[in-house]
């Protein structure tokens, strides 16, 4: 693990003023669910992870064979 270590060290550097200026926080929201809506496309409006699906059933307490119905609130992250 080491060489992976001192490539992931050496890639380090300090974020130009431009950078800073365009970063904006990822925040937790709460949604009413709509007809229409799933799990599945819920998760996709999910920012921050390539695990979409997994994080939203992780900060929503959901299991595998969980559903959300109209007028359900739920948990995403996003702007």
């Amino acid at each position: 693990l080491e060489p992976t270590a001192n490539q992931l060290r050496t890639s380090f550097r300090r974020m130009t003023s431009g950078e800073v200026q365009s970063l904006k926080p990822l925040r937790v929201r709460v949604v009413t669910v709509r007809s229409g809506d799933t799990i599945a496309t819920l998760a996709a409006r999910m920012m921050g992870t390539d695990r979409k699906l997994d994080l939203f059933r992780l900060i929503n307490a959901m299991q595998i064979t969980s559903t959300v119905r109209p007028g359900d609130k739920v948990k995403i992250i996003s702007e």
